[in-house]
């Protein structure tokens, strides 16, 4: 008989928040509409965890160009290294925070990076000690391992399985993922991929949603700027624009996505695209702040809600020769995106370990989940006023779940030998 059983799944947990569009939400990242889901004006009720972020979510932190300064990866990670491919050129980077006797691995999503969990882990160090490693996948962040496009799932959980035994410890795993790492976590997990995981964390994908959203993907990737003329500027649209909404986070984690390229090699087609998704995007703006003050109760919903983010500022890069373009062109990944998602709700309900599912919204459940949560299979959290990156816009929020996890778990795995 093994040392070491299955980890026991939560009971579940149910969310009475009546969520926005889906599959609207998933491609653009916008969060329900202020007043939405509760008294219009009235921020969201504060979590358990003392957010220190809170004050760099207001609006009235950007009060001009420091307000989209980019924020260093040492403000929330202690370490940055890299480790060296085996049988492929380059190498992986990776951050990690804290220490402990157990280890939460973090898999971002398509065209992010490990940064844009830079948020939560400092959050979820604060919240409960524990070893925090999030590292960049193929192709993205600053990982140099070629070949860059090889993202298809086994290569991807072959990578995670690479990253494990360089740098875990033989501590209980708890592995979470967002959108693409959401479904990479799930497969590396039930394939045995993941040693000793103790629980797969999965953020607001579910497979029947995922799979929907592949036809207009296309639509969404040419919809972006392509490119900014600073950081700056790539902060402010991302805000503006409701990819994030978490001014901190933007901060830190926007630098990730972006690499800088000669003005010359930006052709005066981009440019005229940019400047023209910057302005239909103020005018929207100012369309739902009409809107707004016409069902307003009186009070000041731009500093009440949180969400409110200040006109996009125009900024010149220091060096005038000097642009920022995407990192990743996500259009070279398509050959994989089907298999991403493809048999992700049966796999993530085989997982071995305790199963949690985070969403920004249930509007669909498919049949197995639906089925899979009734029966007490995993737990469901519903984050409230979030985009489609609940692990940056509510970074407390999810440290105080895994937090929760990992406190009242621990006598278990101390009785089963899991810890010593």
């Amino acid at each position: 008989m093994s040392s070491k059983p299955p980890f026991p799944p939560f009971p579940p947990k149910t969310g009475s928040a009546q969520p926005p569009d889906h599959l609207k939400r998933l491609l653009q990242g916008r969060p329900p509409r202020p007043g939405a889901s509760g008294p219009p004006g009235r921020a969201p009720k504060p979590g358990r965890v003392r957010n220190p972020l809170q004050r760099d979510e207001r609006p009235a932190v950007a009060k001009g160009a420091k307000g989209f300064g980019p924020v260093p990866w040492s403000e929330c990670f202690d370490k940055q290294y890299k480790v060296e491919a085996e049988g492929h050129k380059g190498a992986f980077n990776v951050y990690e925070k804290g220490d402990g006797d157990v280890a939460v691995l973090l898999l971002h999503g398509g065209g992010h990076s490990a940064l844009s969990w830079a948020a939560f882990a400092k959050l979820m160090h604060a919240a409960e000690p524990c070893r925090i490693i999030a590292f960049d996948c193929r192709g993205h962040g600053e990982t140099t391992v070629e070949p860059a496009t090889a993202l298809s799932k086994q290569q991807q959980c072959e990578d995670v399985k690479f990253i494990c035994s360089k740098v875990l410890k033989g501590e209980p795993v708890v592995v979470a993922g967002h959108s693409m790492g959401g479904a990479i976590a799930v497969h590396a997990v039930k394939g045995g991929f993941v040693p000793n995981p103790a629980a797969v964390v999965v953020l607001d994908v579910v497979e029947g949603t995922a799979m929907s959203a592949l036809a207009y993907m296309s639509r969404f990737i040419q919809s972006r700027p392509t490119h900014f003329e600073s950081i700056e500027q790539a902060i402010a649209w991302s805000l503006k624009a409701g990819q994030l909404h978490n001014v901190f986070s933007a901060r830190v984690s926007m630098q990730g996505q972006l690499m800088p390229v000669r003005r010359a090699d930006v052709s005066a087609t981009s440019r005229r695209h940019l400047a023209s998704t910057i302005a239909e995007e103020e005018e929207e703006e100012e369309e739902e702040e009409e809107e707004e003050e016409a069902h307003s109760d009186g009070e000041d919903q731009r500093t009440s809600t949180g969400h409110r983010t200040p006109a996009a500022v125009n900024i010149r890069s220091a060096d005038d020769d000097e642009v920022y373009t995407w990192r990743v062109d996500l259009k070279a990944s398509e050959p994989y995106w089907a298999e991403w998602f493809e048999g992700l709700s049966d796999a993530f309900l085989a997982c071995p370990c305790a199963r949690i599912l985070a969403l920004a919204g249930v509007d669909r459940l498919d049949t197995a989940l639906t089925i899979g949560q009734m029966q007490g299979k995993f737990q469901l959290h519903v984050v409230r006023n979030t985009g489609h990156s609940i692990q940056e816009d509510q970074p407390g929020d999810l440290a105080q779940l895994l937090a929760d996890f990992i406190r009242k778990s621990r006598t278990l795995w101390r009785k089963t030998g899991v810890l010593k």
